[in-house]
């Protein structure tokens, strides 16, 4: 018990098993007072039974319907809102897919565009390799007759 104690107050279990049972004892009390309200109110009602029931039936009913009406309509509230929500979020992920196609479509092409430039640079230094080879050669061509003559 005393190691649960040292635990909830490390962890703030023993708050919110506070506040939880605060809570429960405000509705508890909340319930109670209604109900001995509604039996001191039958017990002093200047209306005969019959009459008192009948009244107590058409509250009842009002409020039936009024809960009734009333949750239709958040009902209503709520499916309109996820419906929103929905659109949304379709439309979201829609133009992110298509800014990542079109990005990676871009990649692709840019891609290509390097590969070209590279290709041509490679045979541009192939084509300055096989001049300098060339000049090279001429040059060892001339040191070799220099020398034989």
């Amino acid at each position: 018990m005393f190691i649960e104690e040292i635990i909830g107050a490390f962890t703030g279990q023993n708050r919110r098993d506070k506040h939880r049972s605060v809570a429960t004892g405000a509705i508890l009390g909340f319930v109670g007072g209604a109900v001995a309200g509604g039996v001191l109110g039958l017990l002093f009602a200047p209306k005969s039974g019959a009459e008192t029931r009948e009244v107590i039936g058409d509250v009842a009913s009002k409020s039936y319907h009024t809960v009734k009406d009333k949750a239709s309509e958040v009902g209503d509230k709520v499916s309109s809102k996820v419906t929103e929500v929905g659109g949304k979020v379709t439309t979201k992920v829609s133009d992110t897919y298509n800014q990542f196609k079109e990005n990676f479509e871009e990649g692709k092409r840019d891609a290509r565009k390097v590969a070209r430039q590279a290709r041509r640079a490679a045979r541009d230094v192939g084509d300055i390799v096989t001049d300098a080879a060339e000049d090279i050669g001429e040059e060892v061509e001339d040191v070799v007759e220099d020398v034989n003559s």
